[in-house]
């Protein structure tokens, strides 16, 4: 191969290799689970039949958005297993722009691009094969992580209300995303303490008072919508079963 048929080869490789990259992962990631069984047989019965074969209104997990969006691979039919593992690639995929995003902060455009790929190499990737909402949660992680780190310049109470929005509606994927919300509050106190110093104690309970407000408001709001006042509990009756659940708890 001559030097010049070398560089032609190569010139379009460095343009384009980012989108290859993440097209040949997506046809892989697809190719692997086509065909495959279920493998996590418990978890993924009771999503499946959730999203799929009740009203959403008496579904006992509060995954709302995640079986909202999942309850449409019945249009599949008996395939609806493999329409769902596509869906989950689609959405774990979409993950990459806000991981090079993170990533572009830090680093050089090559760099944040390996990283990117890297990132979506990981074992991770391995829910893209199963009904859950793992690979959806994923993502809108990606989406809230982008969000907090790329705009914390913006002022506190429209910090709170975009960080806070995206929570919410993350909560309504897996309610597990309640969990994040003492670190977002956390990392708004590191914000606003370590910045400027007039004000910042105000700024901080704007910006926190914002965010927890906006994170439980979004999240009820799109559980009301989605399933009507079922969609409204904290918890769901799963979750709100067992952490009200005393039965084998010591008696002092």
């Amino acid at each position: 191969m001559t030097t010049t048929s070398i560089r032609l080869f190569s010139t379009p490789l460095r343009r384009h290799g980012f989108v290859i990259a993440l097209a040949v992962l997506s046809l892989y990631l697809v190719l692997r689970g086509t065909g495959a069984y279920p493998m996590v047989f418990a978890d993924e019965w009771l999503y499946s039949k959730s999203a799929r074969l009740y009203p959403l209104a008496e579904s006992v997990l509060p995954s709302w958005l995640y079986l909202a969006l999942f309850g449409q691979t019945s249009h599949c039919g008996p395939g609806f297993l493999g329409c769902a593992r596509v869906l989950n690639v689609a959405l774990y995929m979409a993950s990459a722009p806000f991981l090079y995003g993170i990533a572009r902060a830090l680093y050089s455009r090559g760099v944040a691009q390996a990283l990117t790929v890297a990132v979506l190499l990981m074992p991770v990737n391995t829910y893209t094969g199963y009904f859950m909402p793992e690979s959806m949660y994923f993502t809108a992680f990606c989406v809230l992580a982008h969000a907090v780190l790329a705009c914390h310049r913006l002022p506190p109470l429209r910090y709170g209300l975009l960080t806070g929005a995206l929570l919410g509606a993350m909560c309504t994927v897996k309610v597990h995303g309640l969990f994040l919300l003492p670190a977002l509050v956390a990392f708004m106190f590191y914000l606003c303490f370590t910045g400027e110093r007039d004000g910042w104690l105000r700024r901080f309970v704007t910006m926190a008072g914002a965010a927890i407000v906006t994170t439980l408001l979004v999240k009820t709001a799109i559980g009301y919508v989605l399933a009507g006042p079922a969609g409204m509990g904290l918890l769901g009756s799963f979750y709100g079963n067992h952490a009200t659940n005393t039965e084998g708890a010591a008696v002092c």
